[in-house]
């Protein structure tokens, strides 16, 4: 019976995920966002990439939309960066850039980004965008 609870104590004390207070802590791993999508958080030469885990390419209206990726870069208590997508319509590829930032408190990262609506092909830009808010938790 000892043991059993040893191990018991052992097991729960590996699965607990470390507590985010600052975007300075370590955000790898796995995080959930509000709807039970699940995104991936690498930590890599001062970096932080953000990828989702489901399958983000969808096609609308004859546009190939790629899996996107967010990159960012520590700048005081948050991350700033950019969401990062390639879009293909006919023969015309972008790769559409749009600013995204990571605000992180009480075990969860809140991000921010600029989805595209629209996209101004002759400059391979984003044409207009709107803001959405995640909140990702462990």
């Amino acid at each position: 019976m000892v043991r059993v609870a040893a191990l018991l104590v052992v097991v729960c004390a590996c699965n607990r995920a470390p507590s985010v207070d600052t975007c300075k802590d370590d955000l790898s791993g796995v995080w959930r966002g509000d709807t039970g999508r699940r995104y991936h958080a690498i930590r890599e030469r001062g970096r932080v990439d953000i990828y989702p885990m489901f399958n983000a390419a969808h096609i609308t209206g004859g546009t190939d939309y790629a899996p996107y990726l967010f990159g960012f870069a520590r700048k005081g208590d948050a991350l700033v960066g950019e969401r990062v997508q390639r879009v293909t319509r006919k023969r015309n590829t972008c790769r559409l850039r749009t600013k995204a930032t990571v605000t992180c408190a009480d075990s969860a990262l809140v991000l921010r980004y600029d989805a595209v609506r629209t996209i101004d092909w002759a400059r391979c830009q984003p044409a207009t965008t709107k803001p959405v808010v995640l909140k990702l938790t462990r």
